[in-house]
C-alpha cells in the first residue's frame, strides 16, 4: 500500500487567508487522511516558535479505526512549530466530531491571519490560537492520505478518500 500525496509547494504558496476542503474520509484501520500547510520552515534548526515556519493541521484522524471508541468519527486539529528535531513544539487543538464522516462530505478549514489561527467543521468554529506566534512566511497546502502497518487489520479496504473541493482564498 502506498500513501499520496497532493501539494502545492513551488506552484501555489500563500501568507494568510482561508483554507477549506470538504471530503469523505476514508474508512478502516491504518489510514490518515490529512489536510494540512506547511513552510519549509520547519525543516530548519529552529523556527523561532512558528513565525518562520509552521505545520498546521486542519484535518487530521488517528490510523485507529474503531467504532467503539469514544474517538470515532473525530478529527484532530494540531499546530507544530519549532522543526521536527529536538526543540518540536506542538499544540493540539483537540479532538472535534464531524457528522459521519467516513459516509458523507463534511468541511474542514482554518482562517490565518497575523494574529491567529481560527479552526473550522461544516462552518462551526472549534478552537481558536495563536500558538507559537502566528507564522508569517508563505504557507504550501498538502492533502496526503497516510497508510500504516495497521492497514493489514482494515476490512474496508480499497479505501478513498474522496475530495469535492479544495477552498483556498486570500485577503484583499
Amino acid at each position: 500500500y502506498y500513501s499520496y500525496m497532493m501539494y502545492t509547494r513551488d506552484l501555489r504558496e500563500q501568507t494568510y487567508g482561508y483554507f477549506e476542503v470538504r471530503c469523505i474520509l476514508p474508512k478502516g484501520a491504518g489510514l490518515n487522511p490529512a489536510f494540512w500547510l506547511l513552510s519549509d520552515g520547519m525543516f530548519g534548526d529552529t523556527t523561532d516558535g512558528g513565525i518562520t515556519g509552521a505545520e498546521i493541521d486542519i484535518l487530521e484522524t488517528n490510523t485507529d479505526y474503531d467504532s467503539s471508541s469514544p474517538s470515532f468519527n473525530s478529527i484532530v486539529q494540531t499546530i507544530h512549530v519549532d522543526s521536527y528535531d529536538d526543540a518540536h513544539k506542538w499544540e493540539n487543538q483537540g479532538e472535534f466530531y464531524a457528522d459521519d464522516p467516513y459516509n458523507k462530505f463534511n468541511t474542514y478549514g482554518v482562517e490565518w491571519n497575523e494574529n491567529e489561527y481560527i479552526f473550522y467543521i461544516n462552518g462551526v468554529e472549534t478552537s481558536r490560537t495563536s500558538f507559537g506566534g502566528v507564522c508569517q512566511v508563505p504557507l504550501y497546502l498538502i492533502i496526503s492520505l497516510g497508510v500504516d502497518e495497521k492497514v493489514y487489520d482494515n476490512e474496508y479496504l480499497p479505501a478513498s478518500m474522496v475530495v469535492d473541493y479544495v477552498r483556498c482564498y486570500q485577503y484583499l
